[in-house]
């Protein structure tokens, strides 16, 4: 556990510079951030496998109650994990991804604001880079989704250059229960694409069910490519 003993945002975690992320675990299982103020950095927390292989992913990573600000990248980058709770985090970067074959996630309670993209991506473009005939940023035997089985419930997503939610390769996608503030002079609130154009087969968007969301600001609620 690594928590701000004497309470919310009492303790700072500030980068010496956007070189690396400010937190940072490789490989690790059974952990949890909490409460802190995280400053700078390439991502503010990061999780991902270690090496390359698939063979020392990430599991069982609780990140709750922290404020995060002036990420170079993204808030919070989870990769190459599983079985994940990524809750009551603030961030002024572009967004909260999921992707690359992630599957049960919730994504749950969240206050994200303040960026030039998106605020919640479901999905996304993934890179088919490999390595000795092996992809490099996909979890083995997923490449049929980018994300799957993810719930997006109680966050708040305002002031956002973009969409503040965008589903790109997700299946099995719950959108319910959030408040979302459009960007008015863009064109939609909620989209809904396909995943990398880079695959041998378009991954498209399926079984994604929308209720319960007050939505503010919409030019249009919803875009379906």
């Amino acid at each position: 556990w690594l928590v701000s003993s004497d309470g919310p945002q009492a303790a700072r975690i500030v980068a010496a510079n956007d070189g690396n992320s400010t937190v940072k675990g490789l490989g690790t299982d059974n952990f949890i951030i909490k409460d802190f103020l995280i400053s700078g950095g390439t991502n503010g927390i990061q999780f991902s496998q270690s090496g390359q292989n698939f063979s020392n992913m990430v599991t069982n990573v609780l990140i709750e109650g922290n404020v995060i600000v002036n990420t170079r990248e993204d808030g919070i980058k989870i990769s190459q994990a599983a079985h994940n709770e990524a809750a009551d985090t603030r961030g002024n970067s572009a967004a909260i991804f999921v992707k690359g074959g992630s599957s049960d996630v919730l994504i749950d309670s969240n206050h994200v604001h303040g960026g030039k993209s998106d605020g919640i991506v479901v999905g996304g473009w993934t890179s088919f880079s490999y390595s000795n005939g092996q992809l490099l940023y996909w979890r083995p035997g997923t490449t049929g989704y980018e994300a799957k089985d993810v719930v997006v419930t109680n966050n708040v997503v305002t002031d956002f250059g973009r969409r503040p939610v965008n589903v790109l390769g997700g299946q099995d996608i719950e959108i319910s229960n959030n408040y979302l503030e459009a960007n008015p002079k863009y064109y939609t609130t909620i989209n809904l694409g396909s995943g990398s154009p880079q695959g041998p087969t378009p991954i498209t968007s399926s079984n994604v069910s929308i209720h319960d969301n007050i939505l503010s600001q919409a030019v249009r609620q919803l875009n379906v490519e």
